[in-house]
């Protein structure tokens, strides 16, 4: 059962993606037809793993890996947890601890 599906952050074997089922799969997804799919990443990388091998695809943090990816306001892709103060923070510590990033991702609104 697939309850959601994450975008964000995935560990791939290139191998299994290169296979000839799954490049078969995918010339049909992207082909120019009325329904075809161009440019779907989350389903490209989703359907072949979940119909092909689904006891290989799971979810990190469900299996105690926790990374703290944080995208589109979530961490690791659990949208109940409290996020946030990094503007804040970069603003008061980014130039001195990372002035690599400080230069190239000035934030201006700080809060």
């Amino acid at each position: 059962r697939i309850q959601l599906v994450h975008g964000f952050f995935h560990v791939t074997d290139l191998d299994f993606f290169r296979s000839p089922a799954v490049s078969a799969w995918v010339r049909n997804l992207t082909e120019d037809t009325k329904f075809s799919r161009h440019l779907d990443d989350q389903l490209a990388v989703t359907v072949p793993a979940a119909i092909l091998a689904p006891g290989l695809a799971w979810d990190m943090r469900s299996n105690g890996v926790k990374l703290n990816v944080f995208h589109n306001g979530a961490i690791d892709g659990h949208h109940h947890e409290r996020v946030g103060g990094f503007k804040r923070w970069f603003s008061k510590h980014g130039k001195g601890n990372f002035s690599a990033g400080w230069k190239a991702c000035r934030i201006t609104d700080a809060v």
